[in-house]
């Protein structure tokens, strides 16, 4: 069939087009007498023509089929008519002590699913009549976060360890009025060590940790969540592009938290709003991000059994 609004072919019975977002049957009941027949013989899929140039929004990736548009990726979370609503309801279940952040974790996890297995639904955000619906999977997401934390403290105090002995041997030195440089220098260098492992560490996995709802979400299997071998084919599959989605995420995060800042400052009342702000703000980041790198990884995707 073909999309009343824009006449993209699109799968019979669709209810959006994948192609402008449009629901099918409003476009319907508005489209004019004499437009092309809705329903047709079932298309031929081919890919769209490869792109030679990046036009402003977009990112091109070689050898890939389409053009990674960034803006609107970006954008899709808030181009249903009832996405603030959604938004803004997730986030008051978000209120909820430590289970509020499960729960907006586990509509992030369905709303991925959208992206990346359900593409008919992809330009409407899950419902949020029943949060505690997505309990179990946010828990799931959480839980391998909060792994994934402590094996990197893990592995920074293990690093630790040979200097420990060093460190509480010249510590009392730093007691004395005329401390030896030399004392300094070997205590600070016995903390270079773990420090340089944590940063290390900390910055590989903010390189693959935007792919771990991908992987969750694709069939909601735990063990997923640990494939970092898979995430980094993924990654060096366009690492240009992915690379370029990164920093456009960094952005729009630091600026949302720049505007948050001189709210969260106010004695009393700053921290009363935060209460609400505060998960609005990671349901609202988190869906972009996840529009953003979903749309990468269901681009990509074919990529990591080839690599």
């Amino acid at each position: 069939m073909l999309c009343p609004s824009c006449y993209a072919e699109i799968p019979d019975f669709s209810v959006h087009c994948s192609e402008c977002g449009v629901r099918v049957d409003s476009a319907q009941a508005s489209a004019p007498s004499g437009q092309p027949p809705q329903h047709q013989a079932p298309p031929v899929w081919s890919p769209p023509p490869q792109q030679s140039y990046s036009p402003a929004g977009y990112y091109a990736m070689p050898g890939s089929s389409g053009v990674l548009n960034i803006t609107d990726s970006m954008s899709r979370p808030f181009k249903e008519p009832q996405a603030w609503k959604k938004l803004l309801t997730i986030a008051a279940w978000g209120m909820i002590p430590f289970v509020g952040m499960i729960i907006v974790l586990g509509f992030l996890i369905e709303y991925t699913k959208r992206i990346i297995n359900n593409r008919e639904y992809m330009w409407e955000l899950p419902p949020v009549d029943d949060g505690l619906s997505y309990l179990s999977k946010g828990f799931m997401y959480f839980l391998s976060s909060f792994i994934y934390t402590g094996v990197m403290f893990g592995v920074t105090g293990l690093s630790a360890v040979p200097f420990i002995g060093s460190i509480a041997a010249l510590g009392p030195q730093l007691d004395k009025p005329d401390v030896d440089p030399n004392i300094l220098m070997t205590i600070f260098s016995a903390l270079a060590v773990p420090i340089l492992v944590f940063v290390v560490i900390v910055s590989v996995f903010t390189l693959f940790a935007p792919l771990l709802p991908m992987f969750y979400a694709r069939k909601e299997q735990f063990g997923d969540l640990f494939k970092i071998g898979e995430m980094f084919k993924l990654i060096f599959a366009d690492f240009g592009a992915y690379v370029v989605v990164h920093l456009c995420l960094f952005c729009a995060g630091s600026a949302c938290t720049l505007v948050l800042l001189p709210i969260a400052i106010i004695p009393i009342l700053g921290n009363l709003v935060m209460l609400f702000l505060s998960p609005l703000m990671m349901a609202v980041v988190g869906a972009v991000s996840i529009s953003a790198f979903g749309e990468y990884y269901y681009k990509n995707r074919d990529k990591i059994n080839a690599a």
